[in-house]
């Protein structure tokens, strides 16, 4: 069709076009096109035949329109065939088109069953999501709708019949429409899913093939949820298309008995509430709260949603403004459907509800929560209880502990330890991790994660109990302990033979190091068995960030935890679920500039609260990307096993004698009890500068306890952003429902100085006279009481998380935590605060106090080291050579060394000049005097090797450059405060824009108390070359470059004569490494075994391969460097968007 001509401009062309065209590749339509044209051709072909200088200008104007007319019909027809090739390309195998003729109907049922993670819509924070199946131009919604829940069940099967596909048509694709329901009969959208009529069979729907289809709202690239549904597409015979009746769905004509729905029996959720944590008001907290519960069933529209039960009202703590805790304590039982595939799990949903007493009398929701429970069935039915288990039921108390946690904290002999199990798969059905929700459900910035599987540990896994006594330990497992001490024994032997073996290994290369440095260098020969100085090659890293650490005795002795512990010791007895509230299809609804503006205050709802607190709170939303959580529910959640009825429902009496047993048991261990709760500030790390210095002090606040708050107000630590605290606060707080609350703030006294002049006596070298003195007079804020605090972050400490937490419990010392500090309001971390929390029983403390003294915790004590380093000499310093175009340069080359970022502790040696060859020689001895542990010292030591171009008077060039890390040097003297010696090796130094500088300096390093230091004489600088000192301390005087002098030429032709034997030294020995393979040749001649040069010859052989394999590979990666640079220098000079040339990795 594309090659029809619009316009036939030469005869050749029609005729072959009137020939080719034909009407058995066209359907019906576009075969009477083809007609038309084909005698239009035919006509035009006659006309130029009769006369060759016709043209298509010349034609009828009623032609020339209907010819016009035709094309625009017939592009429409190829465009849509076109079309249709296309998509049957693309669609995978199965696909079936319908033959091309009359109009087929079919018949779509879906059998439609959960959904998870779908969308809120209403302002409780949760949906009544209801679904409508829409397949071309017919639609049908479904009967059901689940109420105030974003993990809907819904169970049914929904028919969409009379679907007519046209001949030529494809069939359309399935959207499953998402809608929240309201009472007001109007549909919001929450969103939909696309389901490929290609993927769709014929068998009858069954929920064991049901499949989950990710439910978007504009774009498929963003999920919002998702549905579990199977679909079921059917022809329908002829003559069985049925007529609408009214609003009524319209019945199958397909048999739909056989559907597959899941299959579920009766259980009962018992569910244990503590209260609720950080319920965050949108109006002044006051009155009570309490909790009502619900599971997730499909309803009608005019049914109320069900409450499966409530909770008693709870008396607020205000916690913060607009923020408050609530104790509840008490049990709710829910019944429950129980499947046999977990994935059709129902949800629980929950909804925390306030009562104002200066309001209405009808309650307010302030949050909810919904959780599906297919991943943590697994473990609540493997934790089942039945009704004797509750006599002794211990809240998961007695729980072992994981073995990973009594490796990497200090726990009690006696503690019952679980080994680490892999990963617990449920039993029949899809293989769900088995997760438990009473430990699993945490916070990561407000969002609720499931944790990995392989972290959890089994009840029922076999547990080891430390210090089993003999009688205990069976007759097989005394030959397996037996066993085992064998093979600790053997694999003990093997270690100290492979010690000795590597002793002696570096013997003999730290031998060659000492005698022959250089040839150990040619050979990359390790110069010592001891750890290597490290380089660092980037200001960032830790190392260079941070000084020796002032708390590291302590962590070593408590141990260390990197983060909240919280987060490591996720073994409390109880859950912690995240409620929210809002809508949260479009982050509250307005834009960020609409929200600067005040313009989106139209849309907020009054009647929820203040309109400070709700637009703070779209501001918050705004800015984390996602609701905020409004509050935590603390709950522990289980299955009990009950007798039911010939009816399958749970007797009345029955239920509630299992609940007020589960009380008895819950209140012994939540029985409120008082505690004495010590919290150990260490120290702050990388806090946020509100000023231009920072002057830290902490506040402690313990809600529920006695003193509720304590302050450093009037003793900050100046001046620093790493301060050191050492201090200790003490309360006695009521649990459960107890937390601590750490706030670290800047206390801001701005200083001005004003210029003072007035008359006095003036001291002067001819002594005092009268005259006018000048003088800065510093005002300080503080003095006058004008100075002010401001928060830098803070952080919490849940205690009951601690308390009732076996894994906190059995620890025999608290570890050194590293809590993140947060401001509200903002999503970035404000520094990190070491501290460890001790937590002890009132009674026990007031029977026995002296068995409870407080940590003596202290500052850091500062010790003095003096750190002494030797630059011996330097090789391969070629800078000065590659930028000067003078063949006969001199160099002149000393090096800086520094520690740490102070000016103040620059040391350099002194200068070795005429340097041909860039090798040096110093011998030059330096040192610092450190006062130890000092937050303000960075633990580096910078070396540069410099030529001195400018004598003194100017700036010199750098010839190269690198950094030493110190931290565990510095770690190393803290701990062990004796001597630590590093001995003499090379260190290779860099140039940051010469990539091909490969420099290297040898030095040595010597750290040790001043006590000792003062006992041994030791000179500095060139008196280190003077023998007045221990014979320990005496360096050699430098070998170097002599300038030649007409005068007294004798020292220039020594240092030239002896260059040239050390330069011939290494070429000897290297060329004569396989010398022994020569006299091999006259072995015939003597009696010697020839393989005794054979192996000679292989020895030096291989020592030759190395250096040159060394050599070869220094070379590649100084050009490798060189490439990159040039590249980067090409592409910076031309300055353009797009690279001419590219590095070798960017290729």
């Amino acid at each position: 069709l594309k090659r029809i001509p619009v316009m036939l401009d030469n005869v050749l062309e029609a005729q072959e076009l009137a020939q080719t065209l034909t009407t058995e590749s066209f359907p019906a339509e576009l075969s009477k096109i083809a007609e038309e044209e084909k005698a239009e051709a035919q006509a035009f072909a006659e006309q130029v035949a009769a006369d060759p200088k016709i043209t298509t200008e010349k034609l009828d104007p009623e032609v020339k329109r209907k010819r016009v007319l035709r094309d625009a019909r017939k592009q429409k027809l190829v465009t849509a065939v076109e079309t249709e090739a296309a998509m049957s390309q693309l669609e995978p195998a199965g696909t079936f088109t319908p033959a091309i003729g009359k109009e087929v109907f079919y018949e779509l049922n879906v059998l439609m069953l959960k959904g998870r993670n779908l969308p809120a819509a209403d302002a409780s924070g949760l949906s009544d999501p209801l679904v409508k199946i829409v397949v071309g131009d017919r639609s049908e919604k479904a009967r059901l709708i689940c109420k105030q829940t974003s993990a809907p069940i819904w169970d049914e099967v929904i028919t969409v019949t009379n679907i007519a596909v046209r001949e030529g048509e494809r069939f359309p694709n399935v959207n499953v429409m998402v809608y929240d329901w309201d009472e007001d009969f109007n549909l919001d959208y929450l969103g939909r899913a696309i389901v490929k009529s290609s993927s769709i069979e014929e068998d009858v729907p069954d929920c064991t093939t049901a499949r989950w289809y990710p439910v978007f709202s504009t774009s498929p690239e963003v999920p919002k949820g998702e549905i579990l549904a199977d679909f079921q597409l059917r022809k329908l015979p002829d003559g069985a298309v049925l007529e609408q009746k009214g609003d009524d769905p319209m019945p199958s004509v397909t048999d739909l008995s056989g559907v597959v729905m899941p299959k579920r029996r009766r259980g009962l959720m018992r569910i244990c509430v503590l209260g609720v944590e950080d319920i965050s008001y949108l109006q002044f907290p006051a009155g009570k709260a309490y909790l009502e519960f619900s599971v997730t069933r499909g309803s009608d529209p005019e049914e109320d949603a069900i409450i499966s039960g409530s909770t008693k009202r709870g008396a607020l703590l205000v916690d913060r403004e607009y923020e408050a805790n609530c104790n509840i304590l008490d049990i709710v039982l829910a019944e429950i459907d129980i499947p046999e595939d977990f994935q059709f799990a129902q949800s629980l949903n929950i909804f925390c509800q306030a009562e104002f007493p200066y309001a209405s009398a009808e309650s307010k929701m302030l949050g909810t929560a919904s959780i599906d429970l297919a991943a943590f069935m697994p473990r609540l039915l493997r934790n089942q209880k039945q009704y004797k288990d509750l006599f002794k039921d211990h809240f998961g108390m007695a729980d072992p502990i994981p073995l990973r946690l009594v490796r990497k904290y200090r726990y009690k002999p006696e503690t019952v330890v679980a080994p680490e199990s892999d990963e617990i798969r449920s039993e029949g059905g899809p293989e769900y991790l088995s997760t438990d929700i009473n430990k699993q459900l945490d916070l990561n910035h407000g969002l609720m994660q499931v944790q990995s599987a392989q972290e959890n540990q089994a009840t029922d896994a076999p547990t080891l109990r430390v210090g089993y006594p003999k009688e205990v330990i069976t007759k097989k497992q005394e030959q397996m302990e037996v066993l085992s001490n064998k093979i600790a024994a053997v694999k003990l032997e093997f270690a100290i033979i492979m010690a000795k073996i590597r002793q002696a290994y570096f013997g003999v290369f730290e031998s060659i190091s000492q005698v022959m440095p250089d040839v150990a260098l040619r050979l990359g020969l390790p110069a010592s068995h001891e750890e290597p100085l490290l380089l660092a090659r980037k200001a960032a890293e830790e190392e260079l960030a941070l000084s020796s650490e002032s708390t590291m005795l302590i962590r070593r002795e408590r141990r260390f935890c990197e983060d909240d512990l919280e987060k490591d010791l996720r073994g409390s007895i109880f859950g912690e679920i995240a409620m929210f509230r809002g809508d949260n299809r479009s982050l509250a609804g307005v834009s960020g500039d609409a929200l600067r503006s005040g313009k989106g205050d139209e849309s907020l709802d009054k009647s929820l609260g203040e309109a400070q607190r709700l637009r703070e709170e779209r501001r918050l939303t705004l800015l984390e990307g996602h609701r905020p959580v409004i509050g935590k529910v603390k709950a522990r959640i289980d299955l009990l096993e009950l007798t039911q009825d010939i009816n399958g429902e749970y007797p009345r009496e029955e239920k509630e004698m299992a609940r007020l047993m589960s009380l008895r048991q819950f209140a012994r261990v939540f029985m409120p009890c008082e505690v004495v709760v010590r919290v150990y500030v260490l120290r702050g790390m990388a806090l946020e500068q509100i000023g231009s210095v920072c002057n830290s002090y902490v506040t402690a606040k313990f809600f529920g306890g006695y003193p509720e708050a304590f302050s450093t107000k009037y003793n900050p630590v100046l001046n620093t952003d790493n301060p050191n605290y050492f201090i200790m606060f003490e309360s006695r707080v009521k649990m459960p429902g107890g937390q601590v609350r750490l706030e670290v703030k800047d206390r801001i006294s701005p200083q001005a100085s004003v210029p003072v002049v007035y008359p006095w006596y003036v001291h002067g070298p001819d002594g005092s006279r009268f005259g006018i003195v000048q003088k800065d007079l510093t005002l300080n804020a503080a003095s006058f009481g004008l100075d002010w605090s401001e928060l830098i972050g803070d952080t919490e400490i849940d205690l009951d998380q601690r308390w009732y937490n076996p894994q906190w419990r059995e620890l025999a010392m608290t570890p050194v935590e590293s809590r993140s500090l947060w401001k509200a309001g903002n999503v970035n971390m404000k520094g990190k605060l070491e501290v460890f929390v001790d937590i002890i029983n009132a009674v026990d403390y007031d029977a026995q106090p002296r068995l409870y003294k407080p940590v003596k915790v202290h500052g850091p004590r500062g010790r003095r080291f003096v750190f002494r380093v030797v630059v011996f000499k330097a090789m391969d310093v070629t800078l000065p050579y590659i930028k000067s175009e003078n063949p006969n340069k001199l160099a002149n080359f000393y090096v800086k060394l520094r520690i740490g970022n102070r000016d103040s502790d620059v040391r350099r040696t002194d200068v070795c000049r005429s340097s041909a060859d860039g090798k040096a020689q110093w011998n030059w001895r330096t040192c610092w005097t450190l006062d130890l542990p000092d937050t303000e010292i960075k633990p580096r030591l910078k070396m540069q090797v410099f030529d001195d171009t400018s004598s003194g008077l100017g700036q010199d060039d750098l010839c190269a450059v690198g950094d030493l890390k110190l931290r565990s040097l510095f770690d190393d003297m803290l701990e062990k405060n004796e001597l630590i010696l590093k001995k003499r090796q090379w260190v290779i130094l860099f140039h940051p824009s010469y990539p091909q500088v490969d420099a290297k300096v040898e030095i040595a390093i010597e750290v040790l108390p001043e006590s000792e230091a003062k006992k041994k004489v030791c000179g500095y600088g060139s008196n280190g070359w003077k023998l007045n000192q221990d014979d320990d301390y005496v360096l050699p005087r430098p070998f170097r470059p002599a300038p030649f002098s007409l005068v007294n030429p004798v020292p220039f032709i020594n240092y030239q004569i002896m260059s040239v034997v050390i330069n011939i030294q290494w070429q000897m020995a290297t060329y004569l490494l396989p010398f022994p393979f020569l006299p091999m040749l006259l072995q015939f001649m003597w009696m010697t075994p020839w393989w005794w040069y054979g192996m000679g010859g292989v020895a030096g052989l291989i020592i030759f391969l190395r250096v040159f394999l060394l050599e070869m590979a220094r070379y590649e990666k100084m050009r490798t460097e060189e490439k990159k640079q040039a590249a980067e220098e090409t592409n910076e000079l031309l300055g353009r968007d797009e690279k001419l040339f590219y590095r070798e990795d960017e290729l």
